[in-house]
């Protein structure tokens, strides 16, 4: 990835490419800087369903000198409008509308369980699935994924030395 060198925007880019070509539907796909809970007027500024994805948690162990292992966690906000009813009296037509979510986020899912980014980490692994409960009629289903990484940023950039050419002489 040309200009960008952290891991993070590095995976975010990576995830955003994964998204497109994995689960088109999905309209919309950024960092979740709170889109879907600090807007004003009717709606947040996102097409949908959108996805909101955050590094919510980053643990690091030193691995080698100035390389740490690091485990991070990464949240997927799976945003929807209100849909139609879901009860047992609509028509079943009405209820697929009204479930379509759980359908996108089976295929977000399927998109990242044991993804490796083009080896940028581990394969990731699904660690949980909510709904979040809100005031308001946007309904937001969050999944959580883990994985592993070496970040070696912090490794020194150094001149590589000319090895000594060495002429090894036999004696008979």
């Amino acid at each position: 990835m040309a200009d960008i060198t952290a891991w993070f925007g590095q995976m975010l880019t990576a995830i955003q490419n994964r998204i497109v070509s994995e689960v088109p539907e999905i309209r919309w796909i950024d960092q979740d800087l709170g889109q879907l809970d600090f807007y004003e007027g009717e709606r947040p500024a996102v097409a949908w369903p959108c996805v909101l994805v955050d590094f919510t948690t980053t643990t690091y162990d030193e691995f080698l000198e100035s390389v740490q292992a690091a485990s991070a966690t990464i949240q997927f906000r799976l945003g929807f409008p209100p849909y139609s009813a879901t009860d047992q009296k609509a028509p079943l037509k009405v209820r697929a509308n009204g479930l379509k979510y759980y359908e996108l986020e089976e295929k977000l899912f399927k998109a990242f369980q044991h993804w490796d980014a083009d080896e940028l980490c581990q394969p990731m692994t699904r660690t949980s699935g909510i709904t979040e409960r809100r005031e308001d009629p946007i309904r937001i289903r969050v999944m959580t994924f883990t994985t592993t990484f070496h970040d070696s940023s912090a490794v020194p950039e150094t001149e590589k030395a000319q090895r000594p050419k060495i002429k090894f002489e036999f004696l008979k």
